[in-house]
């Protein structure tokens, strides 16, 4: 059974309008349609912290991701 509930998002936690309660043993999936601003506003974070992030090397980068994996 699925079941629809909406919710809004408010500094980074879920919030249902009511309380909801589930029955036992239900899988919750929960998905989170983002506005174009929203992706904007995010994106333009990332670039931002990306700015004061140094630089690293071909082989510091490749030494990263290899450590990464």
């Amino acid at each position: 059974m699925l079941t629809s509930y909406p919710a809004t998002v408010k500094k980074g936690r879920i919030v249902l309008p009511k309380a909801v309660t589930l029955p036992e043993g239900a899988d919750v999936l929960i998905v989170i349609a983002l506005t174009e601003e929203m992706e904007d506003y995010a994106l333009n974070l990332a670039m931002d912290e990306a700015m004061d992030t140094p630089l690293l090397t071909r082989e510091q980068a490749l030494a990263y991701l290899d450590a990464a994996l």
